[in-house]
């Protein structure tokens, strides 16, 4: 299995921290910037986080049509060893972990 292609996904970064994200990651991981591909979405920025929508839409950037399945890792969530063990489990079905949100038992947020 060969490396693992890596991305970042931002939105209005300034140009001197790309400059300096792209010269310390190098080819190994490509910045995306996603503001015009979440802008057409129309996504609805009321209780959720832009952040939030740009998880639940990762799968839909047309740069990642050419793979099979993703990995989504927050920023804040280090590897411990390669995160082409991750990358290459098999799955039976698609899978989603993720936090329980709280707003899940407000009835006003289930309509």
């Amino acid at each position: 299995s060969g490396p693992i292609k890596g991305f970042v996904l931002q939105t209005g970064v300034g140009a001197k921290d790309l400059e300096v994200g792209e010269r310390l990651l190098g080819s190994a991981v490509s910045i995306l910037d996603v503001s015009n591909f979440m802008e057409a979405t129309n996504f609805n920025p009321g209780h959720l986080t832009l952040a939030t929508y740009i998880r639940l839409f990762a799968d839909q950037l047309p740069e990642f049509e050419p793979y099979d399945h993703i990995v989504y890792a927050d920023s804040d969530v280090l590897f411990n060893r390669s995160i082409a063990d991750l990358a290459h489990i098999q799955l039976q079905a698609p899978l989603l972990a993720a936090h329980d949100e709280q707003c899940y038992f407000d009835t006003k947020y289930r309509r």
